[in-house]
């Protein structure tokens, strides 16, 4: 089995055979896959690795390449992003790759992040399903986005993705495999026979979609889809003590004990047809929430939810600009519907942005990123901005939720000391380390910022610890756009800078914006508004402040030389959202007025005042209990300033 060097070979190895070479041709690389030219292949007759170039990871910042990243069995699809080996829980930094002396595999060699020397070795046997990895302690392993985990095994659309490993660390996105032994991929009867040759072939008959392998604790080790006729067959772990029916809108079914003909029937049928509207019929995007924590967003116009039978306590809302319905008592049995009209709670001159929402392939989350987009304009968001750290996260929306948000993707650098900056847009780039992402390290906080807009035409915000290691604001160069604010334990920080003259806008994890006169308009009609300062940074209260006619981000009107001027403030949230305060702050950080908002009504507040003369003023409002089940702290808001003198 002899190294090939860099030829061209786009068929397959025979049967009993191994082969390694360097891509060199676009036909050696998957359409959609992240191998490219000059990375190594590493196949046998079922099975095509592609491992990157020693100089640089795929989705890791400031680690060597020599992981894989694509992994292909008998023409499943390819669920893996990058498989990462580490020793001692680190990465290498610098490595060489050649060929093993059996020309099976590749040693990866070289130094890791603290220093030390190791070796790690890839290799194949003829014919296995299977990517056999030696020397790793443990592999970070990041599938494609939107995989479900069933046990130990990843898998989408019948392709499988497993590790073979003592323990299985799930972050949520990346996976963590301690003593890792092969990584196994291929459609479902492959994987299960490789992962299982002492295992119980299972057959039978079902109602249910799916037919799961529990063990004797009830934990899931496999699932074998039903076919269309009712059937369903496979391989099992041996271990297995039943079989259980399961179909998302149906109850479990009674356990079964495994064979080669049984029936295994589902529980009973629940789903919800679910329509959500304003009171004058236009439809809503919504959330459905259970009393048992299980949340399902619905596009405009509703859409058949698959509670599964259901009896007891569920909410629905929109977010924060809406009032929610409470559902003491909502029985779901078979095919049942229900039609909801939501009271508006906040003008309908204002949309909501959801910023710095984790996104894939932050290691955080593994759901798809138009599955992320729908769950936050399920909560009200128009405009949603997608980050992951240390990568970029693409932006995706759902058919069924179009015209109803717009998402962007974009990118925030973890930094070690310089806080957590993000920009947006950015778009992911295969050819570089982390998809683009700034690579911050040695950085101080002023170049890591430079580095991620380098052409001035990005969105960035940065929070106060990116503020505590900048020096001073006037020797900031470039600017960014916002501060990113996380309650009103950040005002403080927030007014220093203000009062050096630097017009940040105020950004929340939701945040206030203006609607766009126009009906048709696009995420850069909404972005002009983040850039004009006309933002309240909130995680729900709207605060509408004017000095002089004037809001945040817009000149007042009167005379400059004013010693009083009149100011307006209007304090929106609905009644499901308890607020306890609400002040008018200034230059210093020095609270100028304060008020109680009413516990209910709209608005919540509604004042008028005179205002000595002074460089800004800004509005915030605070509650002091959170509003379960949408919010689980307290509710806030910061305006950006209204500048009443220039500098």
């Amino acid at each position: 089995m002899p190294f090939e060097g860099a030829a061209c070979a786009p068929d397959p190895p025979a049967a009993g055979t191994v082969r390694l070479r360097v891509v060199s041709c676009s036909d050696d690389t998957l359409e959609a896959g992240d191998g490219r030219r000059g990375d190594w292949l590493l196949e046998n007759s079922r099975l095509q690795a592609w491992i990157r170039q020693p100089a640089t990871a795929l989705t890791r910042l400031g680690t060597a390449g020599g992981t894989v990243v694509d992994l292909v069995v008998d023409g499943a699809d390819d669920l893996l992003e990058e498989a990462i080996p580490l020793v001692g829980g680190e990465a290498f930094v610098a490595a060489t790759l050649e060929p093993r002396d059996e020309g099976d595999g590749l040693v990866l060699r070289g130094t890791l992040a603290d220093g030390a020397e190791a070796e790690v070795s890839w290799w194949l046997a003829p014919d296995e399903p299977a990517l056999h990895v030696a020397g790793a302690d443990a592999l970070a392993v990041l599938p494609v986005a939107g995989v479900e985990r069933v046990g130990a095994i990843l898998e989408a659309d019948g392709a499988l993705l497993a590790v073979e490993a003592d323990a299985l660390d799930d972050e949520g996105g990346l996976i963590l495999a301690t003593a890792p032994a092969r990584l196994l991929a291929g459609p479902r009867a492959t994987v299960h026979e490789a992962l299982w040759p002492d295992g119980l072939d299972v057959a039978g008959q079902s109602d249910g979609t799916r037919v799961e392998a529990r063990d004797a604790d009830g934990a899931v080790l496999a699932r074998l889809p039903v076919d269309d006729d009712g059937v369903f067959a496979g391989r099992v772990p041996a271990r297995t003590a039943a079989l259980v029916a399961t179909a998302g809108d149906r109850a479990d079914g009674e356990p079964v004990a495994p064979g080669d003909d049984v029936a295994v029937p589902a529980g009973a049928l629940g789903a919800l047809w679910l329509r959500v509207a304003a009171e004058d019929g236009e439809p809503l995007p919504a959330t459905l929430r259970l009393g048992d924590g299980r949340s399902f967003p619905l596009p405009p116009g509703g859409a058949r939810v698959p509670t599964g039978p259901w009896s007891g306590e569920a909410w629905v809302g929109a977010g924060p600009a809406w009032e929610h319905r409470h559902l003491d008592a909502l029985e779901v049995t078979g095919e049942t519907r229900l039609d909801l009209t939501l009271r508006r709670a906040v003008s309908d001159d204002r949309l909501l942005a959801a910023l710095a929402v984790p996104a894939w392939p932050d290691p955080t989350v593994g759901e798809a990123p138009e599955t992320t987009v729908a769950r936050a304009a399920a909560l009200g968001a128009a405009l949603v901005v997608l980050v992951a750290d240390d990568e970029v996260a693409p932006a995706a929306v759902a058919d069924d939720w179009k015209g109803a948000v717009l998402a962007r993707g974009g990118s925030r650098a973890a930094t070690d000391d310089a806080g957590a900056p993000y920009a947006w847009p950015w778009t992911p780039r295969a050819a570089d380390p982390a998809h683009g992402a700034a690579p911050w390290a040695g950085r101080d906080a002023r170049e890591v910022l430079a580095l991620m807009d380098p052409s001035a035409d990005r969105i960035t915000a940065v929070d106060p610890d990116w503020i505590a290691a900048a020096g001073p604001p006037l020797a900031w160069d470039p600017l960014p756009t916002a501060l990113q604010v996380g309650g009103l334990d950040d005002l403080d920080a927030y007014a220093a800078v203000l009062d050096q003259w630097i017009p940040l806008a105020a950004l929340g994890p939701l945040t206030w914006l203006p609607r766009p006169a126009t009906d048709a308009w696009a995420a850069v009609d909404l972005e002009a508004a983040i850039l004009d300062g006309r933002t309240v940074a909130s995680n729900g209260p709207y605060l509408d402040l004017t000095v002089d006619g004037a809001g945040p981000g817009e000149e007042p009107g009167g005379p400059g030389d004013l010693v009083l001027h009149s100011a307006h403030l209007v304090v929106e949230a609905p009644e499901w959202m308890p607020l306890d305060g609400v002040a008018l702050v200034g230059a210093g950080g020095r609270v100028l007025r304060s008020w109680t908002p009413t516990s209910g009504g709209r608005p919540r507040l509604d004042v008028r005042f005179l205002l000595r003369d002074q460089p800004w003023v800004l509005a915030v409002a605070w509650g002091e209990e959170a509003a379960e089940p949408w919010m689980d702290e307290p509710a806030w808001a910061i305006t950006s300033p209204v500048w009443l003198q220039r500098p």
